[in-house]
């Protein structure tokens, strides 16, 4: 398996290089390929078992305790040692001949983060295409989710990219960007993929793309030498089932009762010389495809047809970062998020579909130092994660209760090779 993906890979290379030597027309630029990325190795210590992806890469919450038949032991304080040296990463940017008057460029990205069942397997990223005109942009394809705001997101050396404070989510889209003078206005048109919702079929990105409304965002920045800011707001609606059965004549009937989710943001970057100072807030009903915090349950159920009503939790994220240094660099960063409880009560006993969603609260402060000399870059950063894990109050928003205090630490140094 892993000699037919590198020679997949070298053969995708050998053809994308051999593309770029062509000329589409003799008055035509040449298609001009470029080739980066980065290797990874990461070594980690955790202080007990933490919810994560990746193989443990990206940690997202320390594990809850566990002392069911355990004795009265934490079976979930249990301390880890590992290291990693998979997450490579290599990035191909295309650039063109120009069309319908704009400049053209692209990007195909791809990773070895996951090892999965065979070690080092590709995971595709990004693959879009750009069309340029003197101040608008045109992107069609698989990028970032404007939610992310690449440009203000947090500098810590963990893949986790400040998850679940920061919203870690690559979409495919429609996104048509108009530069105002400093500011710039942009709209969106998603669709779920990889990120996708918690549902009652498990995680599937069927529950956003059969409600056959795309996820749609817009936003607007403003920019100058020193300062960054922006707002924006997210809606998208959710289907979560397509077909019910009738507890009592057993008949599968269809059905189109869904629900809608919005999601508030903004943020703002300084940057002068050495120092960097960002900060992002949201406000999110069922944010969990971007590997955030979030949720929805069952409002109501007609004990007669099965037919059910839906209600989406609401959570509050925050996060702030501060860098200083050039070759040698030092921050820190802080997160926060609160579980504010969901629109409506909940149908006794039954079940929340999301990330996260008995945890009340939680807070994460990341201290960090990196070195960069040439194209090597070594980091270290001491990860502190409390979480609130508590019970599900159903017949009050599904608020989070009895809470009990959960910590977990992760150490990790890091070292990069770029090209």
């Amino acid at each position: 398996m892993m000699k037919k993906t590198l020679l997949t890979i070298i053969g995708m290379a050998f053809m994308l290089n051999a593309f770029s030597q062509v000329i589409i027309e003799p008055a035509s630029k040449p298609v001009e390929v470029k080739w980066s990325g980065f290797l990874m190795n990461n070594i980690f210590y955790d202080s007990r078992k933490n919810v994560d992806a990746l193989d443990g890469l990206l940690v997202l919450f320390p594990m809850p305790q566990d002392t069911v038949n355990a004795r009265g032991n934490d079976l979930n304080d249990v301390s880890n040692l590992n290291f990693v040296s998979f997450a490579a990463r290599l990035r191909s940017a295309i650039s063109g001949p120009d069309a319908l008057g704009a400049s053209t460029s692209g990007l195909i990205e791809f990773d070895f983060t996951s090892r999965g069942t065979s070690s080092g397997a590709v995971r595709f990223r990004h693959a879009w295409v750009k069309l340029n005109w003197a101040t608008t942009e045109l992107l069609v394809g698989r990028a970032w989710h404007p939610m992310v705001s690449p440009e203000v997101a947090p500098s810590v050396n963990s893949l986790n990219w400040g998850a679940p404070f920061q919203p870690f989510n690559r979409s495919d889209q429609i996104t048509l960007t108009q530069k105002l003078n400093q500011f710039t206005l942009s709209g969106s048109l998603l669709f779920q993929n990889d990120y996708a919702l918690n549902g009652p079929k498990g995680k599937s990105f069927l529950y956003q793309t059969n409600s056959l409304i795309p996820n749609m965002h817009a936003q607007i920045r403003y920019k100058s030498a020193y300062l960054l800011t922006g707002v924006g707001v997210d809606f998208k609606r959710i289907l979560p089932e397509t077909h019910i059965t009738s507890p009592t004549t057993g008949i599968i009937h269809s059905t189109n009762e869904g629900f809608n989710s919005l999601a508030f943001l903004g943020y703002a970057k300084y940057n002068k010389g050495k120092l960097s100072i960002s900060s992002k807030s949201i406000l999110a009903n069922n944010i969990s495809e971007s590997m955030m915090a979030g949720a929805f349950g069952m409002s109501s159920i007609d004990p007669v047809t099965g037919d059910k009503s839906y209600t989406p939790y609401k959570h509050w994220f925050l996060w702030s970062n501060v860098m200083y240094g050039s070759d040698f660099k030092a921050g820190i960063f802080g997160g926060y998020f609160k579980n504010l409880g969901a629109g409506k009560n909940l149908v006794p006993g039954s079940p929340i579909y999301g990330l996260g969603e008995n945890i009340a609260s939680m807070y994460r402060i990341t201290p960090m130092i990196s070195y960069t000399s040439g194209k090597i870059m070594v980091a270290a950063e001491n990860e502190y994660n409390v979480a609130y894990y508590g019970s599900i109050d159903h017949a009050n928003k599904g608020r989070i209760i009895n809470t009990v205090k959960t910590e977990g630490m992760r150490i990790l140094v890091t070292m990069y090779y770029f090209f």
